[in-house]
């Protein structure tokens, strides 16, 4: 028996060493652990590059301070803790490098709440460790769907005087910040010579500018449009079937930002509705928001023209009445009657088409 136990013992410390040098057995660090660099598979900003942003007042920014992640570090320290950070970054995981201090009168926020694309968790700083530690993960979030991701973090329950404060941040080491100014998810529908523009809201911009072209990252036009015009701007005048690569930026404070995602687009002409049932001629029953119907007998190529025209003047574009001549319907000593339609005023309209 004291054989087998010595071979099983054997045996176990030869599959550790296997697996260790084989790297199947890994040591992730914990919320804590102090990573004075980042981890494999992770990557590091430090608290000053320049896609983290420092919102409202209260920050204080520290130099030169021995054990920090490049000597330097933000805190809120003076009792107003009512800024926040906000940063954007492409990746599917995140952590937080900060400093921890157990002493009465260091301890750093009992709730701190962090956002990522809305949905908040909250951490703290207080009682991680009970040793003073400089550069400590406080916080991390994992599993991520890999896409760009906006970041807002703030103190809620400060301690005597102290808010958070912030050293470093961790992303996938191939993911990167971006810009917190740059509009993101930037979409684009095509329709009839124009095309449907979409993105995220800039916190701040006093406009967006919008830049496209007939050749991918090539922009040969551009377009300054209003601060609310992000949630449907068409762009008009577009020539059908040629696709349009397009981009955007926001002006904040009179800076522009750097360019969006870009999002192509390749308008095509609306296929003509045909009538159901088919024939060579049709009743066109139009009903005007006065509850007045207007009857017109017409050949099918007429009824065609007439949804042409109402689709078009739908989607913005075209005059604002339309010419209907009565032809067969003509009563009376007159060479020609003409009918003109106003758009705004029809409510509906009936297609009735004849028999072969």
């Amino acid at each position: 028996m004291k054989l087998v136990g010595k071979c099983c013992i054997i045996f176990s410390l030869f599959l550790m060493s296997i697996l260790s040098f084989t790297g199947i057995i890994t040591h992730a660090a914990t919320l804590g652990s102090q990573l004075t660099a980042p981890e494999e598979g992770w990557k590091r900003y430090n608290d000053t590059a320049s896609e983290l942003t420092y919102h409202g007042t209260g920050w204080e920014y520290i130099q030169n301070v021995s054990g920090r992640y490049e000597g330097d570090g933000h805190g809120q320290l003076s009792g107003d803790n009512s800024g926040k950070m906000k940063f954007k970054f492409e990746g599917t995981k995140l952590r937080i490098i900060g400093f921890v201090h157990p002493e009465k009168g260091f301890v750093f926020a009992k709730d701190i709440k962090i956002s990522i694309d809305g949905n908040s968790e909250h951490f703290g700083m207080d009682n991680i460790i009970s040793r003073l530690q400089e550069q400590t993960m406080v916080y991390e979030k994992v599993g991520l769907e890999k896409t760009i991701h906006t970041v807002e973090i703030e103190t809620i329950t400060p301690t005597e005087v102290r808010g958070m404060n912030i050293d470093a941040i961790d992303i996938d080491e191939d993911g990167r910040l971006i810009d917190f100014y740059t509009p993101i998810n930037l979409k684009a529908s095509a329709g009839n010579k124009q095309a449907t523009l979409s993105w995220n809201p800039v916190e701040g911009a006093e406009k967006y500018t919008l830049y496209f072209g007939t050749e991918s990252g090539k922009y040969t036009k551009s377009v300054s449009v209003t601060a609310d015009a992000y949630g449907n701007y068409i762009v008009p005048d577009l020539t059908n079937d040629i696709t349009y690569f397009f981009v955007v930026t926001a002006t904040v404070n009179g800076v522009e930002s750097d360019y969006s995602n870009e999002a192509s687009a390749t308008p095509k002409a609306d296929p003509k509705p045909t009538p159901d049932p088919i024939g060579s001629r049709a009743i066109l029953i139009i009903t005007m928001v006065s509850g007045l119907e207007k009857e017109y007998d017409l050949s099918m190529e007429e009824v065609n023209d007439f949804i042409d025209w109402y689709d078009s003047k739908d989607g913005g574009n075209g005059p604002s009445r339309y010419a209907i001549d009565k032809g067969v319907n003509n009563k009376g000593p007159f060479s020609k009657r003409t009918d003109y339609v106003i758009f705004n005023n029809i409510l509906t309209f009936e297609v009735n088409a004849y028999n072969n």
